[in-house]
């Protein structure tokens, strides 16, 4: 994958978490991955609890099709995927029961249906 656009989408979306949140990205032969977490600081006996873990999932074929599209058509996918992060964790719970340090993952899949929709 092309290493500015990963930049471009890391950028895009690093703001929509949380300010505490941490993020990390990957780049795969198929797709890109963007996971984020972060502290609950809602429970005194695990102080250190962190969300579900999101992890944001462009697949290849939504990468391919977005590097042939217009900057016009790339401006508003990127607002449209913007869209539906947000959505996306303001919808979600991020507390969960598990206290072993592990936290449950929650997936979007951003495909191009859902842009170019």
């Amino acid at each position: 994958m092309d290493k500015q656009l990963h930049t471009h989408w890391f950028n895009l979306v690093s703001p929509l978490f949380p300010h505490n949140a941490t993020l990390t990205s990957e780049s795969t032969i198929d797709d890109f991955l963007v996971s984020a977490s972060w502290l609950l600081n809602n429970d005194p006996n695990h102080p250190n609890k962190r969300s579900r873990t999101v992890v944001i999932e462009v697949p290849k074929d939504t990468i391919n099709d977005y590097a042939n599209k217009s900057v016009e058509r790339k401006i508003e996918d990127d607002k449209k995927l913007c869209k539906q992060v947000k959505e996306f964790i303001h919808l979600l719970n991020p507390n969960h029961d598990t206290t072993d340090g592990s936290a449950p993952e929650v997936r979007l899949v951003a495909c191009g249906s859902v842009l170019d929709s």
